[in-house]
C-alpha cells in the first residue's frame, strides 16, 4: 500500500453473463472475516503508519508473544480514549497481527460500554 490514504474497497459488479447462481451466494464466514481484517489492517497503515511516536506510544512494547490479557493489562495503563490508538498503531507498525487487534478493539469497545452503564448507577 503506497499511499497513506484509506479508501474501502469498491463491490464487485457481477455481469449479466456469469452464472446467477453464483451471483446469488453470500460470501462465507470466513471471506468477510478475511476481508474485514484486510480492510482493518489497511485502515491501521494508512492513518497510523506515517505518524510520529508518542511517549505513549513508546511505553507500549507489544510482541507477539503476548496474549490478549497480558495486552490489556498493558493499555490499562493509557488513558481510556487512546487505547485504540495504541492498538492501531501497533498494529500499524507490525507488532501486532489484525486478529489480535481486532479481538482488542472489540474488548475496549465493551469495556468502554460497560463503564458508562455503571457510571448511572454509582451516583
Amino acid at each position: 500500500m503506497d499511499s497513506p490514504n484509506y479508501s474501502r474497497p469498491s463491490k464487485k459488479i457481477i455481469p449479466q453473463t456469469q452464472d446467477t447462481t453464483k451471483a446469488n451466494q453470500q460470501p462465507s464466514f470466513s471471506e468477510i472475516q478475511t476481508q474485514q481484517l484486510t480492510e482493518l489492517l489497511q485502515l491501521a497503515k494508512a492513518k497510523y503508519a506515517h505518524q510520529e511516536l508518542t511517549v505513549a506510544e513508546v511505553r507500549a512494547n507489544f510482541h507477539e508473544g503476548l496474549s490478549e490479557s497480558e495486552i490489556l493489562r498493558m493499555l490499562t495503563a493509557f488513558p481510556e480514549e487512546t487505547r485504540a490508538d495504541v492498538v492501531m498503531n501497533a498494529l500499524a507498525k507490525g507488532n501486532m497481527q489484525a486478529t489480535m487487534a481486532n479481538q482488542l478493539l472489540s474488548t475496549i469497545s465493551l469495556l468502554k460500554r460497560w463503564s458508562a452503564q455503571e457510571k448511572p448507577h454509582q451516583a
